[in-house]
């Protein structure tokens, strides 16, 4: 049977999650740890963030990968050794994707510089929140509900990725958790907005 072709975006997360990782262990369990240095989020307000959710939530074992150029990004794949698919820096230069979760070994990534980088810096916080959100989504699906990225993929043209069951849920867990949560996230990050102006914005 012919396989799939992926759109571009959707064939590069999926090489990502299929590489397999022999050299480096990784937790299922415990608080998630943070690699790298945000220019959107203190470390302290993203485990605050985090603690907003469900405790299910804060027992993931994920590693969060902050990345802040395309260039350390790359840098950071060849060390790591993923599939060498991934590894071209015009693969990666082409990539506009914001956030990643890899199943493969439970790592979240945020590619801050794909993160609305025209807007105020209030609007790109909640931007990167709603990307945070959606990503440690997929780390709770793989843990309780596998069968989800077992599912064949949607090929539906440009709607493809938004019409992947994964990404639907992922999508509806961060527009339900930021609006339960606003006045909480507001304090978080110091930010006072209308929340019906805010959710418009961000299409959720």
């Amino acid at each position: 049977m012919k396989g799939i072709e992926l759109p571009y975006e959707e064939f590069i997360l999926k090489s990502m999650q299929d590489t397999l990782n022999n050299y480096f262990p990784y937790r299922t369990e415990g608080s998630a740890r943070i690699k790298g240095k945000s220019k959107i989020f203190t470390h302290d307000q993203i485990h605050k963030l985090i603690n907003l959710l469900h405790p299910v939530y804060h027992d993931l074992g994920i590693e969060i990968r902050i990345q802040t150029s395309k260039f350390k990004t790359f840098i950071e794949l060849f060390d790591m050794r993923y599939d060498s698919t991934f590894l071209n820096l015009n693969a990666i230069k082409k990539f506009n994707g914001q956030g990643a979760y890899a199943e493969i070994d439970n790592k979240l990534w945020m590619f801050e510089y794909n993160i609305h980088k025209k807007e105020n810096s209030d609007l790109r916080k909640l931007c990167a929140l709603a990307t945070l959100f959606h990503e440690i989504r997929h780390a709770w699906q793989s843990k309780y509900k596998p069968h989800l990225f077992e599912i064949p993929y949607i090929n539906v043209g440009e709607h493809g990725y938004k019409s992947q069951p994964i990404e639907v849920d992922a999508e509806s867990f961060s527009a339900r958790m930021m609006t339960k949560h606003n006045k909480e996230i507001s304090e978080i990050l110091g930010i006072d907005f209308k929340w019906s102006y805010v959710m418009w914005n961000l299409n959720v």
